[in-house]
């Protein structure tokens, strides 16, 4: 028998064993943090067509996602789901450049967009509802717009190298304001998909010193790839899988059982709930994806200046003609075999400085999973 002073023990270790397995039984449906290290960069020279330096120019961005940005104050201030939520966070820092269309002109020219340039931080939670298919994602922007955003220092560097043209008109671009902003943008898996396409929308607020805005839209993808909703796109990553049981399978939506094929869904629930944990662990991942939506700008200070201004602009741009709808179109392809991301995208919408223009970007992104 054993003694009295070895009950304690023995209730102790049961009681830890007991809790880890329930933790293990519970990670095998869990989410664990997902941790990625990205970069992102847009320019018009990654396109075949409107390859000029007009409207939004270029763009670099690195960011890393990792559970170490989780926190009471980002749960408080970063919009996500409170239920049956998957939460992931990052921290990013960005340039966006931005230039009228004639960059040989050295002299002002009030009737089309300013010189300018933005430098920031951005505080990001992806936070979704897997089982229904519905994202929320919020960022919080910090940083500053003109000089020391060094937008001529970047692009006058680039074209140095390239050999190209220097742009001319720098010294008139907008003085130096504050960038302050905040945004969420909500997205929501729709009952039309199959095993290899799925039709998503969304909606996006923007509310800060810099932009002002509201859109809505479109998004489908087409391909060989797991889950959207797992994460920030259904990324892969080895140390963060899913493994759903029998009960959870009655609470996926409509649409999400859609992404099971039909030849399964006769199946038993096993076999169904087979394929779904195959597919959310799929380590190869190619896909295509296509969008458009509708913006309608309030206020843009990429063009105007930041609200919170620390000097007055040189000119102010004639707001008579600007159009404050902006409708843009885009198309890419995403690539990922275990912890390597390779993705592309092209962007064209319309010049909302001139009527009938159009003008275009493309953007190279690579990631490693970790």
């Amino acid at each position: 028998m054993l003694n009295s002073s070895a009950k304690p023990v023995i209730l102790s270790l049961a009681i830890f064993f007991s809790t880890v397995l329930l933790a293990e039984e519970r990670d095998s449906i869990g989410y664990k943090d997902f941790r990625m290290f990205r970069i992102k960069q847009e320019n018009d020279l990654y396109q075949y067509w409107y390859q000029s330096d007009k409207d939004f120019t270029d763009g670099l961005h690195f960011e890393l996602m990792h559970g170490i940005f989780e926190n009471k104050a980002s749960d408080w201030f970063l919009i996500g789901f409170k239920e049956n939520a998957f939460n992931d966070y990052s921290l990013s820092i960005g340039q966006d450049i931005f230039t009228p269309e004639n960059i040989k002109l050295e002299m002002v020219d009030s009737s089309d967009r300013p010189y300018s340039a933005l430098l920031y931080f951005t505080y990001s939670k992806y936070s979704n509802n897997f089982f229904k298919g519905k994202q929320i994602n919020s960022n919080f922007y910090l940083g500053l717009s003109g000089k020391n955003a060094f937008g001529e220092e970047v692009q006058n560097g680039v074209h140095e190298i390239l050999d190209n043209q220097p742009a001319e008109g720098w010294n008139n671009q907008l003085s130096s304001g504050l960038m302050l902003d905040y945004d969420f943008r909500y997205k929501q898996l729709l009952p039309f998909n199959t095993s290899f396409f799925e039709t998503n929308y969304f909606g996006k607020v923007h509310l800060g010193t810099i932009y002002n805005y509201i859109e809505t839209g479109f998004e489908f993808k087409i391909g060989h790839y797991g889950d959207s909703y797992l994460n920030e796109t259904g990324i892969y990553r080895k140390k963060n899988t899913i493994k759903l049981r029998e009960a959870d399978f009655a609470n996926l939506s409509k649409a999400k059982r859609q992404l099971i094929p039909k030849r399964l869904r006769s199946k038993s629930v096993q076999e169904q709930i087979a394929y779904l944990n195959d597919r959310l662990n799929r380590k190869l991942q190619f896909y295509f994806h296509f969008g458009a939506q509708i913006s309608y700008m309030f206020y843009d200070g990429s063009s105007e200046g930041s609200l919170i201004q620390f000097s007055a602009n040189t000119y102010q741009l004639e707001s008579e003609g600007v159009n404050s709808t902006l409708v843009q179109g885009y198309y890419g392809f995403t690539f990922q075999y275990s912890g390597f991301l390779l993705g592309y995208e092209r962007t064209l919408a319309n010049n909302i400085y001139e009527d009938g223009d159009f003008f275009g970007f493309g953007e190279i992104s690579l990631g490693y999973i970790f």
